[in-house]
């Protein structure tokens, strides 16, 4: 599994934003960094190329098919827009 942060850095100190991994089977997960477990919100870009957004187990937006995530992909996709808020 490739495993990435996007940290920010607020005066002199840093916060994790975004965890996001890829599994060896191809699936890339973007994670919120929030406290509440049970939560847990993150989109999920799958090899098949299903996008889905959920958090406490629930889908919050319709589920998109999008390219696949492999050696074929071109371009770019949008998975997951957000602002920064304390």
């Amino acid at each position: 599994m490739e495993k990435y942060a996007i940290l920010i850095k607020d005066s002199e100190e840093l916060f994790l934003f975004l965890s996001i991994n890829r599994t060896v089977n191809g699936d890339v997960y973007v994670n919120f960094n929030e406290n509440h477990p049970s939560h847990k919100p993150h989109s999920s870009y799958h090899a098949s190329g299903q996008l889905h957004h959920k958090s406490s187990r629930q889908y919050l937006f319709p589920i998109r098919k999008l390219q696949q995530p492999n050696k074929n992909f071109n371009g770019s996709e949008s998975i997951i827009v957000t602002s920064i808020r304390e």
